[in-house]
């Protein structure tokens, strides 16, 4: 039987490894991605409107898995 002290619910905490991962991860890789776009990557001559539409489904991926990595983090720390 639970009692009442079984149901308080934990504290919210905002701040935690896998944020702080997840956050610095995708700000690096945007910036990284930012960068070669602009020196390097000139597919829009080449393949036109197709381009863009790939390059932004790249970047959700890039931000998937940053966030992905941040919430694998705080499992595996909250299994410890």
């Amino acid at each position: 039987v639970a009692s009442r002290s079984c149901l308080k619910p934990k504290p919210v905490r905002w701040i935690t490894p896998g944020t702080i991962l997840a956050t610095v991860s995708w700000l690096v890789s945007s910036f990284v991605f930012s960068f070669y776009l602009d020196h390097l990557g000139h597919t829009s001559r080449t393949y036109g409107a197709f381009a863009g539409v790939a390059i932004l489904l790249l970047w959700m991926f890039i931000t998937a898995v940053s966030v992905l990595m941040g919430a694998e983090l705080d499992s595996v720390l909250g299994q410890m």
